[in-house]
């Protein structure tokens, strides 16, 4: 399962957006593959990944940051880094910045921050803690009587 951490700067992006619930979806929906390789709508380049949203032009940036150590444990995260709406689409995405995002120019001008980094541990922190430890059958003696409707006849019915 892969872990995504929404970034204040894309979250800061698609705060009032009319489509935050079904970029959010999109991206979600691709939560429990191995990788983001070989995908239709997400297009691989360096360490970067962008998913495209086609009806309504938008595309998101994904960074891909291999082994983060949290508690001696090495964790695989994709940060979720911006959103180039419909408005910046037409003007920007196809001219300028396809182009950065492709020979990582767009990285060098915007490095993760370190405050997303942490964000990220602890959040994952918090996600450890509260998972459901698995839970035990009540003792026998409280569900016995449930036994007793196996013997029962079956119900006739008209």
């Amino acid at each position: 399962m892969l872990n995504f951490h929404y970034c204040k700067a894309f979250l800061r992006t698609i705060l009032n957006h009319r489509y935050k619930d079904e970029i959010i979806k999109k991206i979600e929906e691709n939560k429990k593959r191995l990788d983001l390789k070989n995908i239709g709508n997400i297009q691989p380049l360096t360490g970067l990944y962008v998913l495209k949203i086609a009806e309504q032009q938008i595309r998101v940036i994904i960074e891909e940051k291999k082994s983060i150590d949290i508690k001696g444990n090495s964790i695989d995260v994709y940060f979720v880094r911006d959103a180039i709406l419909e408005q910046k689409f037409e003007n920007e995405y196809g001219r300028i910045l396809y182009a950065k995002l492709k020979n990582r120019e767009w990285l060098k001008s915007n490095p993760l921050s370190k405050e997303d980094i942490e964000d990220f541990k602890i959040d994952y922190l918090k996600k450890q803690e509260n998972k459901e430890e698995k839970k035990e059958f009540p003792p026998k003696n409280l569900i016995s009587w449930l036994d007793d409707f196996s013997t029962l006849p079956p119900i006739k019915t008209c």
